[in-house]
């Protein structure tokens, strides 16, 4: 039983994700047997911190790769650039790519260059782009359970995004009250709700600040202590009936980054068998609660407010309240 709870865990904990908006400019997109060139001027575009990406179709068994020269007036020679190996390591059969960040000594040793990409034997270019990471934009992920925890190390506003954020404003036995906010503060525990998908979400310079959060971040990873007399840990994750809960820990854990757990200083777990603490979502008009139900008469719309015939597990609105439906 154990082992399944760990397992139910993990699928939660992997449906939602954070990380920087990654922006990908094309460079040069074709498809060459002899070598692409970057000329000067194209070059010069590059700054330190940006990623230089190279697709490549590689022939069956592999090659070495040849990736960088440089060149000006005076001819082509090859690289001295620091961050670029000279020789790409063997290279597996198929469609791959290969990713050099460059570092200030990188444009320094480009400067007034052109550079020139050169496969390996048998093998193709197909594509040469650009990344840059938009540091005014963080890209979530919501996952099909359509809730999830999360916490980052950034500000951020989430009005007009499709996503809610609340933090954990009270507890109660067996409940935890959340409370919604349009903006989230750095190096803090939250929950989201939002429909599956990829969501921008930009940075914000001020943010509300909880006066009072049960969540706990885990924006970089780590181990979550086992609760004890006095501090009880619990784990935002689903029992094997697929019902959504906290659920205390007995022994420790280790969370993922980006995630976030409840801590008590009295035990909330409830007497039923679940054992799961239930969330209370305190700010709608219609006292929104997580019952567990199934599709009634009653109708049923998305949280964006489009009604469904035959919706799948998630969080609906149904009867004027939000609920999961297994």
């Amino acid at each position: 039983m154990k082992k399944n709870f760990t397992f139910l865990m993990m699928m939660l904990s992997a449906s939602v994700g954070v990380s920087a908006k990654i922006v990908e400019t094309t460079l040069w997109e074709d498809t060459y047997t002899d070598g692409v060139e970057l000329n000067s001027e194209t070059v010069a575009a590059l700054e330190a911190g940006n990623v230089l990406r190279v697709y490549v179709t590689v022939p069956e068994g592999g090659a070495n790769f040849k990736i960088v020269y440089k060149g000006d007036s005076n001819g082509w020679k090859e690289t001295t650039i620091p961050s670029i190996n000279n020789q790409w390591p063997w290279v597996n059969g198929g469609e791959t790519y290969k990713d050099f960040t460059l570092t200030d000594e990188d444009i320094t040793a480009l400067a007034g260059m052109n550079i020139y990409l050169y496969e390996g034997e048998n093998s193709t270019i197909n594509k040469v782009s650009k990344l840059v990471e938009n540091p005014n934009i963080v890209e979530v992920v919501i996952g099909t359970d359509g809730i999830c925890t999360w916490s980052c190390d950034k500000k951020l506003n989430f009005a007009g995004t499709g996503i809610t954020a609340y933090y954990a404003s009270a507890v109660s036995m067996g409940q935890v009250t959340l409370t919604s906010t349009e903006t989230t503060w750095d190096w803090q525990g939250y929950i989201l709700t939002g429909e599956t998908g990829t969501y921008d979400v930009p940075v914000a310079i001020e943010a509300d600040y909880p006066s009072k959060n049960y969540l706990q971040q885990c924006v970089n990873g780590s181990s979550v202590a086992a609760s004890t007399e006095g501090t009880y840990h619990y784990i935002f994750a689903k029992n094997s009936s697929g019902d959504i809960a906290f659920y205390k820990l007995t022994a420790e854990h280790s969370l993922g980054a980006k995630k976030a757990y409840l801590e008590t200083d009295v035990d909330i777990t409830p007497t039923t068998e679940a054992k799961g603490v239930s969330l209370f979502f305190s700010d709608e008009e219609t006292g929104i609660s997580t019952v567990q139900v199934s599709a009634q008469d009653d109708a049923i719309y998305t949280l964006s407010g489009v009604r469904v015939s035959n919706p799948t597990r998630g969080l609906y609105i149904v009867g004027g309240r939000k609920v999961f439906l297994k």
